[in-house]
């Protein structure tokens, strides 16, 4: 049987070399629906040739063999309908792994009906010539050339098809000319011909198939493009909005404490004698500045992707006793109290990660507790299971409206009740939010408005330096309710 390669794969134009790669198994899925929805439409012509082809034969041989191969063919036919509802029903909108299976199992129903055209000559077999017969052959020609063509975009039906009918039609002439040996030779040509004609079919099906299936393949490489190419052009717009925000913040934010310097520069410049007045407040803006920069300096390198993870064995005790000296003194200059707690089964656990990074987060957190609380407190929490550990900060601050909890992540994004500079940049959660993914670790938030907010660290197992009985149960995090301020 001739055969031909199957097609390369189109070259992907300069610059998108990303996109997504063509499943095969996609690939032949969307052959075979074009192959079933092809049959959908050739069901009723189908029937009609049949029933013309089965009046010709009849005219030629009368009897029963006619009308037992019309039944035949007609039942065949009734089949394929049920079979074509079937797969547009409950199969077409399976995955694409259902979808092939489905129509693999459909070749064996493929042979029987090429098979059952291609026997349709041992009626007429021994017929004197005429012009009933020539136009049962030429409708035999024609037919199995229109199959092929139909059948092209599924290259395992086609050929189902093909061996079924060949095979029966030289099957056929072989009978012939064993019944009729004086016309052996005539026989025997026109079995070398319909060889021959197998042959051709099968070299134009298979050739038919390649193109589509090229075509076939241009086509969900272009849908594939396109879905990049859309990708790319929200992530484009997010970036360019995420630039607008930061133009806006620079533009209200940043103007307030440069104008402030300028201004107690000038004060200063005019009354030296304020300098223990006017310099406390020219390094609070000029730190404001400071933060800012600092902030989109770490939020631009991981952007970027140039700040990378350096992992390392780090104590967690070490690193929230580092965290405490450097919060308890920003609790006490506004009256807030500070508590440290380490579940007991964490207590000298040590976690391999990177420890610059984990402090940021820590750091961000705390500092945004500690802003946002004016009575109170603020709590630092290891709790968990060494499994799944989790830092928790919990404060009774103001608290986020609900409306605006879902945002909190975002870039620049300040909730309506943090407004100011003195209120930050809305970078801090963000920075946390993408160095915890850095680090394969999740961040979670609740809050209540006026009451206070939780900010929760899941982080990675760790080891733990002490066995724990297996009775201990750790006692669960309260409530953030209004008795919050009390567990504080």
């Amino acid at each position: 049987m001739p055969l031909t390669p199957d097609p390369p794969e189109p070259e992907l134009p300069p610059g998108v070399e990303g996109v997504r790669q063509v499943d095969p198994v996609e690939l032949d899925a969307a052959l075979g629906d074009s192959l079933m929805g092809t049959l959908r439409g050739v069901q009723l012509p189908v029937v009609v040739v049949a029933l013309i082809f089965v009046a010709l034969l009849y005219s030629i041989r009368p009897g029963p063999w006619p009308v037992a191969w019309a039944v035949a063919t007609v039942g065949i036919e009734l089949l394929w309908v049920v079979v074509l509802r079937h797969y547009s029903r409950h199969v077409l909108h399976a995955s694409p792994a259902e979808r092939v299976a489905f129509v693999r199992r459909l070749r064996p129903l493929w042979r029987l009906n090429g098979a059952l055209w291609g026997a349709s000559p041992l009626i007429f077999a021994g017929a004197p010539v005429s012009m009933n017969l020539l136009v049962c052959w030429l409708i035999l020609g024609c037919f199995g050339a229109i199959a092929s063509n139909a059948m092209a975009p599924h290259r395992p039906s086609l050929m189902a098809y093909l061996n079924g009918f060949a095979g029966a039609m030289l099957a056929s002439y072989a009978i012939d000319m064993w019944l009729a040996r004086d016309l052996a030779l005539v026989n025997g040509a026109l079995l070398l011909l319909m060889l021959l004609y197998w042959f051709l079919l099968a070299y134009i099906g298979r050739g038919q198939h390649a193109l589509l299936q090229r075509a076939m393949l241009l086509q969900q490489r272009n849908a594939r493009l396109i879905e990049s190419l859309s990708a790319h052009t929200l992530a484009l717009q997010g970036a360019l909005d995420t630039r607008r925000r930061f133009l806006a913040v620079a533009t209200h934010d940043i103007r307030q404490p440069v104008h402030a310097v300028r201004l107690y520069a000038d004060m200063l410049s005019q009354d030296p004698t304020q300098v223990e007045e006017l310099a406390p407040r020219i390094v609070k803006a000029s730190a404001a500045v400071n933060r800012l920069f600092e902030n989109l300096f770490d939020l631009a390198r991981i952007d970027w992707n140039r700040l990378h993870a350096k992992p390392q064995p780090v104590r967690l005790g070490d690193l929230l006793a580092d965290m405490e000296v450097q919060a308890r003194p920003q609790c006490a200059d506004k009256g807030l109290r500070f508590r440290l707690r380490t579940s007991r089964a964490l207590q000298g656990a040590t976690l391999h990660t990177d420890r610059l990074m984990l402090q940021r987060i820590v750091s961000n957190l705390l500092a945004n507790a500690i802003k946002y609380t004016e009575r109170g407190g603020v709590l630092l929490a290891l709790r968990g299971t060494p499994a799944r550990p989790r830092l928790e900060v919990w404060d009774t601050g103001i608290g986020i409206p609900p409306a605006a909890q879902g945002r909190v992540f975002d870039d620049f994004f300040k909730a309506h009740t943090h407004v100011g500079t003195q209120d930050g940049f809305g970078l801090g959660l963000a920075i946390v939010q993408q160095l915890a993914r850095q680090l394969g670790c999740s961040v979670a938030l609740r809050s209540q408005e006026g009451r206070g907010t939780l900010l929760r660290v899941t982080l990675p197992a760790v080891e733990a330096a002490l066995p724990v009985a297996a009775s201990f149960k750790e006692k669960t995090a309260p409530a953030l309710d209004l008795q919050a301020r009390a567990a504080i």
